[in-house]
């Protein structure tokens, strides 16, 4: 079902660094309750179907999606600022709510650290985050193995 497809899109792609091997089937889905109100305005917003979001990460295709549309989730969740930054402190608030484990919290600091360095990449957008938003989500895409 939808709500199922919108699950499993903004787990594994939006927090996929931040989703480690210990993290409870109710941690997942208190996440899920947090981030899905995004993800659903920014599909209505740019018209973009949960399934073609779902396509895209399934064949590692992030250049097929509009990146202010990405733009437009991880701004909703504040993972990129009103200056189109990566905030990485943000990431780990958020797993911090959801997540009780200190080792999984820790795994959550160390893929935000990594993917920081999206912030030191040149984009041609400036402050609208949508290039630099494609550039987190390759980051934690390429990087969740360290973490799980």
């Amino acid at each position: 079902k939808l709500k199922m497809i919108r699950y499993v899109c903004v787990i594994s792609v939006i927090l996929a660094g931040f989703m480690a091997a210990g993290v409870t089937d109710e941690e997942k889905k208190q996440m899920h309750d947090y981030l899905v109100s995004a993800t659903e305005s920014c599909s209505k917003e740019f018209g973009i179907p949960s399934e073609d979001f779902e396509k895209a990460k399934r064949n590692k295709e992030l250049q097929s999606l509009d990146p202010c549309f990405v733009a437009c989730i991880l701004k909703g969740n504040g993972l990129i600022d009103d200056k189109g930054m990566f905030d990485p402190a943000k990431g780990t608030s958020i797993a911090e709510k959801f997540i009780k484990s200190p080792d999984d919290i820790a795994k959550v600091k160390k893929i935000s650290d990594i993917c920081s360095s999206v912030n030191d990449e040149a984009v041609n957008d400036g402050d609208k985050g949508c290039d630099r938003a494609v550039l987190l989500l390759k980051c934690l895409m390429e990087n969740k193995s360290l973490v799980v």
